[in-house]
C-alpha cells in the first residue's frame, strides 16, 4: 500500500510540474506575441512619423483665417499645433537629426505643393529576431501614402502617392518605448518614377 501511495504521489508531482511548466510557457508565449506587436507598431509609427516631416496637417491648416491660410506664418503655426517629437520614435542622433529636419521644414516649404497628410496601411511582419529583452531586429512591410495639394493660381489638385516599403530595423526598448536605433535596409516598391524620397 505504501508503495502505491509513493507511486501515486510521484505521479501527481510530475503532473503538477508539467502543468506549471505548460502554464509558464503559455504565458511567456503570450507575452512574446504582445511584445512583438508593440515592436511592429512602434516601427510602423516611426516610419509614418518620418513621412510627416514635411506635412502641414490639413485639419490645423483649415483653422487658420482663410485670407492668410497659405501664408508662411499660417503654415508654420499649423505645423506647430501638430508638433512631433521624434525622440519617442528614434534613438540618439537619429532622433536629433529628424527633429531638426522637422523644425526646419517650414523654411523649405514649396507653397505650390503642400503635403497635408501621410499614413500607412497593410502593415505586415515579415521577421522578428529577439537579440535580448530590450533589443529586436525587425523586418516588416507596409503601404504608405502621402497626400499633397497642388496650387496653380486659383486651381487646386489633390494627389495621393502610394508606396510599398520593406524595412529592416534594429530597435531598442528605451524609457518604456521601442525606438529605431538603425535602419539597416529600406526597399521601396511600385513608387512613381522621378519621385523624390528625401
Amino acid at each position: 500500500m505504501k508503495r502505491n501511495n509513493k507511486l501515486w504521489l510521484a505521479l501527481v508531482l510530475v503532473c503538477v510540474v508539467a502543468l506549471a511548466a505548460g502554464l509558464t510557457t503559455g504565458f511567456a508565449t503570450q507575452e512574446n506575441a504582445q511584445s512583438d506587436t508593440r515592436v511592429l507598431e512602434a516601427a510602423a509609427n516611426a516610419k509614418v512619423s518620418l513621412m510627416r516631416v514635411s506635412v502641414v496637417p490639413l485639419d490645423a491648416l483649415v483653422q487658420q483665417p482663410e485670407e492668410t491660410r497659405y501664408s508662411e506664418a499660417s503654415i508654420a503655426q499649423a505645423k506647430q499645433q501638430a508638433a512631433l517629437d521624434y525622440h519617442q520614435y528614434y534613438a540618439g542622433a537619429m532622433a536629433d537629426r529628424f527633429q531638426q529636419m522637422y523644425q526646419d521644414s517650414p523654411k523649405n516649404l514649396d507653397m505650390s505643393a503642400l503635403d497635408v497628410d501621410a499614413g500607412a496601411t497593410d502593415v505586415q511582419l515579415i521577421q522578428m529576431e529577439t537579440i535580448s529583452d530590450t533589443e529586436r531586429r525587425i523586418q516588416f512591410s507596409l503601404v504608405d501614402w502621402l497626400t499633397t495639394i497642388h496650387r496653380q493660381g486659383d486651381q487646386y489638385k489633390v494627389r495621393v502617392i502610394f508606396n510599398r516599403d520593406t524595412l529592416t530595423e534594429y530597435m531598442r526598448l528605451e524609457d518604456g518605448n521601442w525606438k529605431v536605433v538603425k535602419i539597416e535596409e529600406h526597399q521601396k516598391d511600385f513608387a512613381p518614377e522621378g519621385y523624390d524620397y528625401n
